[in-house]
């Protein structure tokens, strides 16, 4: 079981965890009743470089460390045109934490199926109030169209999953999410893993060990998301 001896604050202005190079955390496919998941737990897991998913029809957690690791790289960012002209044309809102739980309520019943179980819903909820976890939301005339949330820990956004309800709002969403970190000066967007819609906007593949050295960088920034 991991050291959470180090997470004797939870102030998000300081460094969570322990060094991501101490090698607290080796485990996979970790049940929820041989080890007990808390918010400090998962919190640290993220500085070390692992996430937590739950795995499909079990109540089990798998603890993940991709390697190589997908990230977008916010000097790179790729918009197409078509969405630039879209976004342009539409009028709406960015709003930030403003209804985290219903956030990943849709990111959880999406029909492309999920990774988050209710338990994990509880969880990150948890770390939401604690002021690591956060939700970005889009609001078109007045409405909820689509929005992402994800956990930031001072230069680093982990994105966990997104949602549209109107069309491109999710897109929209991770637009404004690298607007919004290249603004507060963090360096870190790691999207985990990707897929065909992710990787319109230019995802990068690096190594673990160069994952590892960027994290490490981020959580060392003195900067917040909020």
């Amino acid at each position: 079981m991991a050291d959470t001896r180090d997470l004797k604050s939870l102030d998000p202005q300081d460094r969570a965890g322990s060094s991501p190079a101490s090698g607290m955390f080796i485990f996979l496919n970790l049940s929820m009743t041989t080890i007990k998941l808390t918010p400090e737990l998962i919190i640290s897991a993220y500085c070390n470089g692992y996430f937590p998913m739950g795995l499909d029809n079990t109540s089990e957690i798998g603890w993940f460390r991709p390697d190589p690791r997908a990230i977008i790289d916010l000097d790179d960012f790729h918009i197409s045109n078509s969405l630039k002209r879209f976004q342009k044309k539409l009028f709406y809102e960015v709003k930030i934490n403003y209804d985290f739980r219903t956030v990943m309520k849709y990111c959880m019943n999406r029909k492309e199926g999920t990774w988050i179980t209710t338990e994990m819903l509880d969880l990150y909820y948890e770390i939401h109030k604690l002021g690591f976890a956060h939700s970005l939301e889009i609001y078109v005339d007045g409405q909820l169209g689509g929005g992402l949330y994800g956990i930031s820990i001072h230069g680093a956004f982990f994105g966990e999953s997104m949602f549209y309800l109107k069309s491109n709002c999710s897109k929209i969403a991770l637009m404004e999410l690298v607007s919004r970190m290249k603004k507060k000066g963090m360096i870190l967007l790691d999207t985990q893993f990707t897929n065909k819609h992710m990787d319109q906007f230019n995802i990068k593949h690096i190594k673990d060990k160069d994952y590892i050295l960027l994290l490490e960088k981020a959580l060392g920034l003195p900067v917040s998301f909020i």
